[in-house]
């Protein structure tokens, strides 16, 4: 059967990207070619779509969105840097990412790319940095090298990557091309009429964030569809649609901004290919060792459009792969004093 399009994500995709057609373009500070705003983000994006019903799904309700009098343009633009993919380069993105034919069935013995969720497999002993080795090196300017860590033992959950096509591969004899699985609601408030001090704030506000820094490699924030877990000691179910690296160190120190302490992120780096179509509705991140799973994760937080409903606020929530993600700013604050609920 053929594939299902997500087309309530296609439509919105469609309608944002032709929406920035007309507005100057912006570029990633890392990489000066990839854009991320305005006209060249929306063109980058469109002609990046790397299924060929999604693609043909969305370039005409580009056109439609777009107007009379841009689409003259754009169909000049398309002619000149667009070139049609054939057939068999789009069954190949097919089968690199989601593991099965134009008709929608399994390649046996594939696994494709886009992440479905994650199972929890047992328990895994793993070394962290400890915090206090992670404020030292900060403190004395000294890089994420082994020598200069402090590392610490603890017993933590480990999860399994759930890839398109493995459910497929596992129920055949001996697993087929899937890898071998490893063994094995508190909110906290100030009370009433507490007041801290600044410095009593910007010293509980830099602590959990350098968790974010305890693994070997850089942090992660990974933007996910479908439903929010509890909490982030909870497997992500939904599919994963984007991942962002975080700097090093993941946040700049705390700073009174009074009257508030507040933490900057360090810049965050574009994912320039997003994984999969879908609607980003939470985020999660993570620190980071290397794949096939982040280390630990640390934050989770809904996603969405409306500003000042979400914790992450992107300027669509419609991501189609292939397509380029930026995330311009993230800010953690602790108050001095109680504030309305």
């Amino acid at each position: 059967m053929p594939r299902k399009l997500d087309t309530a994500t296609l439509n919105r995709a469609a309608e944002h990207w032709a929406g920035q057609y007309g507005l100057p373009s912006q570029f990633s500070k890392k990489n000066p070619k990839v854009a991320i705003g305005g006209r060249e983000w929306g063109l980058q994006n469109l002609f990046k779509a790397a299924f060929k019903d999604e693609f043909e799904y969305l370039l005409p309700r580009y056109k439609d969105y777009l107007g009379k009098t841009p689409l003259a343009e754009f169909e000049k633009i398309a002619k000149e840097r667009y070139t049609p993919r054939d057939d068999k380069v789009f069954a190949a993105l097919l089968s690199e990412h989601l593991a099965i034919d134009p008709d929608g069935n399994h390649i046996v013995g594939k696994i494709g790319k886009i992440k479905n969720g994650s199972r929890l497999v047992g328990m895994q002993l793993v070394e962290f940095e400890s915090l206090d080795s992670i404020v030292r090196r900060r403190r004395l300017g000294l890089p994420k090298a082994r020598e200069h860590r402090e590392l610490v033992q603890k017993i933590v959950p480990c999860r399994w990557p759930i890839y398109a096509g493995e459910p497929d591969e596992r129920l055949m004899s001996g697993g087929g091309a899937a890898d071998p699985l490893p063994d094995g609601t508190t909110v906290l408030r100030m009370a009433l009429n507490t007041n801290v001090s600044i410095a009593f704030a910007i010293a509980a506000l830099n602590p959990p964030l350098d968790l974010l820094d305890e693994g070997t490699a850089d942090g992660m924030i990974e933007g996910v569809s479908g439903s929010q877990p509890v909490d982030p000691d909870a497997a992500l179910v939904g599919t994963v649609l984007f991942e962002l690296d975080l700097g090093t160190p993941a946040f700049n120190a705390a700073a009174d901004q009074a009257p508030d302490a507040e933490a900057a992120a360090a810049a965050i780096a574009d994912d320039t290919s997003a994984a999969a179509t879908g609607t980003v509705t939470h985020c999660r991140a993570s620190s980071s060792n290397a794949f096939p799973t982040p280390l630990n994760d640390h934050i989770d937080g809904s996603a969405g459009l409306t500003a000042g409903t979400f914790d992450f606020e992107f300027n669509t929530d419609a991501i189609v792969i292939n397509a380029t993600v930026s995330m311009t700013a993230w800010t953690f604050r602790i108050p001095q004093g109680p504030t309305a609920t």
